[in-house]
């Protein structure tokens, strides 16, 4: 559905009202199936590079966890959603969206490292109820901290793949080589990666390129 929804940019021939594209952030923590419709509906038309690169900014920024901190499913939304953006042609040539992609793999990062396994505590019990209460309450909290790290292990991944993959082989070979050194380590240091993993396919091809020209 998503592969489908974001490719729709580059094959519309309509030009699109910007104001549309931009306000389905209204629709982010409504529910998800409103927010796929509205952006599938907004994408039927096409729309300058700046706003599309707005767009992707907003969506980078947007919260997580819009209605409850124990509620992951915006936030395995949210990776998804830039996963597939990352790949739309006018965004994928953007060095602003890649910094904001990278920003967002390191917020990502944080909230993984910050999600930490709800350890048992020494209690008494004095009844069976309190008993039950406890477990279940435990029980509750374990199995929304699974579901946290699944969502966040999801949108690392499809944040990750944007950062060090998509993205640089994009942009990478249009750079002249000393800015595309300078490139790397910013986004590295904002996504807290190593250097080494941030297109290092395509930074290899064209080492090989230059090598060969000399």
């Amino acid at each position: 559905m998503f592969i489908v929804m974001f490719s729709a940019v580059s094959t519309a021939k309509t030009p699109g009202n910007p104001e549309v594209l931009l306000a389905t952030s209204n629709f982010w923590g409504v529910s998800i199936s409103s927010y796929r419709t509205n952006v599938a509906e907004a994408l039927q038309f096409s729309y300058d590079e700046s706003v599309l690169e707005e767009w992707f900014s907003n969506v980078c920024l947007y919260d997580e966890f819009p209605n409850s901190d124990t509620n992951a499913l915006w936030l395995m939304e949210k990776g998804r959603c830039v996963g597939e953006m990352s790949c739309m042609a006018e965004i994928s040539a953007s060095t602003n969206s890649w910094i904001d992609a990278a920003d967002l793999l390191g917020r990502l990062r944080v909230i993984s490292e910050n999600n930490v396994f709800p350890t048992a505590t020494n209690v008494s019990f004095s009844t069976e109820a309190e008993w039950s209460a406890y477990f279940g309450e435990r029980s509750l909290r374990i199995r929304q901290f699974q579901m946290r790290r699944n969502s966040c292990e999801m949108a690392m991944r499809e944040a990750r793949h944007a950062v060090t993959d998509v993205f640089p082989w994009n942009i990478l070979p249009r750079m002249q080589p000393d800015l595309r050194i300078s490139i790397v380590s910013n986004i590295a240091a904002r996504a807290f990666v190593e250097v080494d993993d941030v297109g290092a396919l395509v930074r290899n091809i064209l080492r090989r390129k230059e090598e060969g020209e000399e």
